[in-house]
Order: structure tokens, then C-alpha cells, then sequence
């Protein structure tokens, strides 16, 4: 039990030190998070992501931990690895504490597309620049990869490539990304 518990006492220990609060606190928040679909050790290691990336409050780390076992829960995919990909969400404007605007995207992406979650996100990872360069934000993202998938016939993974090409090459704009991609307003 020991052995065991090493690990998890080092993460609840270096989380304290980076986030200035006790290890008693870290303790009971990551306590106070788990559960049956949510293992300690899972919650520890995303209030670790999270205050890797500036959140310092015991409330923000919470809530951010929860975020992500949240959408984990409904993909059936790892709350840390989606956590670590939405990481480069920061790069598009959203930022870190409210991921939980995106949930509509993360519905879309769930419900319509044939690409995961995880897929997408790191997708939006990939295609950061040339969306912050266009102003097009991961809701239009979503919107316009899955209409390439339903609308055009493509792959996820097509849809991805096509649109981060489309984006490079656009000289005016969404407008012109959705003319290199071949979709009409009726289709989107």
C-alpha cells in the first residue's frame, strides 16, 4: 500500500508546491473529485495539467479537473489526454477555465462527425496559427469539418487535412476557405 500510495503522494506534494497550497488541500480536493469513473491519482494529474498552465485557485483546478472527467465520461476517452490536447486551445483564444464553451463543438464533433473528440482537438492543435490568422474560431471549426464529412463525403482525417490547407492557402478570409473547400452557406 505504501508503494502504492508514493506516487500519488510525490503529485499531491509537487502540485502543493506549485500552487502555494498545502498538501492537506491538494489532498482533499483530489479526494473530493474521485469516484468510481474517476480514479485520485486522474484527478491529480489534471489539476497538475491545470496548474501547469496558470491555475493557481483551489476552486479553478476543481472545476477544470471536473471539465475534463466530464467530457471523458461522455467520449469514453482519457479525461488527462484530452486535457493535455486541449492545452493547445490557448493558441485560439479560449482560455484555460473555459473550455466549457466548447462543449457545443464537443457535441457536434460526438454526435455528427465520425472523428473523436480527441481527433478534433488535436486537429485544432495542428491548425492553430492558421485559425488565429483567420480569425475562425473551434465552433466554425467543428461546424465546417463536419460539413465536409456529411456534405462532401470525406474522412475525418481528409476533412482535417483539406481544411488546414484551405486555411493556408485563403487570401479573403472564411469566405474564401469555404470556396477552396467547395461548401455553400446552405450546406454549413
Amino acid at each position: 500500500l505504501a508503494k502504492n500510495q508514493a506516487g500519488l503522494t510525490e503529485s499531491t506534494r509537487k502540485l502543493a508546491n506549485a500552487t502555494g497550497m498545502s498538501e492537506k488541500e491538494i489532498r482533499d480536493m483530489a479526494t473530493s473529485l474521485s469516484n468510481a469513473t474517476f480514479p485520485l491519482d486522474e484527478a491529480l494529474g489534471l489539476m497538475k495539467l491545470g496548474a501547469q498552465q496558470g491555475l493557481k485557485s483551489a476552486d479553478s483546478l476543481k472545476q477544470y479537473a471536473a471539465f475534463w472527467d466530464t467530457v471523458a465520461d461522455a467520449t469514453g476517452l482519457s479525461s488527462e489526454a484530452l486535457a493535455k490536447s486541449g492545452a493547445a486551445l490557448a493558441a485560439v483564444g479560449i482560455e484555460i477555465g473555459s473550455e466549457s464553451d466548447l462543449l457545443g463543438a464537443f457535441g457536434l464533433i460526438s454526435q455528427e462527425s465520425t472523428q473523436s473528440v480527441q481527433e478534433f482537438l488535436d486537429g485544432i492543435g495542428k491548425m492553430a496559427p492558421e485559425l488565429a490568422d483567420m480569425g475562425v474560431s473551434v465552433d466554425e471549426a467543428a461546424v465546417i469539418m463536419t460539413a465536409m464529412e456529411r456534405e462532401l463525403g470525406l474522412t475525418a482525417r481528409t476533412a482535417r487535412t483539406e481544411f488546414k490547407e484551405a486555411l493556408e492557402q485563403s487570401e479573403t478570409g472564411l469566405a474564401g476557405v469555404l470556396e477552396q473547400l467547395g461548401l455553400s452557406e446552405t450546406q454549413i
